[in-house]
């Protein structure tokens, strides 16, 4: 059965199951302070959420995307490597040179590409 046909009115979109508020408290304040770390992927992965959906959803994916990371260290016995601030750069570089390139021409600069030496 679906939530609707539950409570007879319709489900929320966004609205998140409380959980335990001491963890969460705490998730979603190291959440912020690696929002605010320099040259991590934790900060790139937050304000590439936060500048589509705000601030609040932000923070908590970044959490979430902590619990991920911390669930598959521990499960694998790994060590933590940080993937960098230019890792969602790096997945697809024609997508990025296209987009980058539309913003400078819209701009009303004329780009060419050069490979570097």
């Amino acid at each position: 059965m679906s939530r609707q046909s539950q409570k007879c009115r319709p489900a929320r979109p966004g609205a998140n199951p409380q959980g335990q508020p001491l963890v969460r408290r705490g998730l979603t304040q190291s959440a912020l302070a690696a929002s605010h770390a320099l040259d991590t992927y934790l900060r790139s992965f937050y304000w590439r959420i936060a500048s589509k959906r705000g601030p609040k959803k932000a923070r908590i994916a970044t959490a979430h995307q902590q619990l991920k990371i911390a669930f598959l260290i521990i499960r694998d016995s790994a060590r933590y490597k940080d993937l960098a601030t230019d890792h969602f750069d790096r997945r697809n570089l024609q997508r990025t040179k296209k987009y980058l390139v539309g913003r400078l021409e819209g701009l009303g600069l004329k780009v060419t590409l050069n490979p570097a030496p």
